[in-house]
């Protein structure tokens, strides 16, 4: 499995996010390579398809919002709904 962690120079890599990609991981069981983008700029937002930083993707798909993800791309904070 193939998961993605896009985050912004600004913000950069969070480790209580990092901490819980992992145990989400262990908890799986599955067999997961973790890949991390930095994200430059609004551009390079859009082109990566960032919808804030962190994002976390699965094979290519949003955590939170799966197959319907807004079309608003940025390379600033991300804030999920809990």
């Amino acid at each position: 499995m193939k998961i993605e962690y896009q985050y912004s120079r600004a913000t950069g890599r969070q480790p209580q996010v990092e901490e819980a990609l992992k145990l989400a991981i262990e908890a799986s069981g599955a067999d997961a390579e973790i890949i991390y983008t930095e994200v430059q700029d609004s551009e390079d937002a859009k082109h990566k398809r960032c919808l804030g930083s962190p994002t976390i993707r699965v094979e290519g798909i949003d955590v939170e919002y799966g197959e319907r993800e807004p079309e608003e791309f940025t390379s600033g904070t991300r804030y999920y709904n809990t």
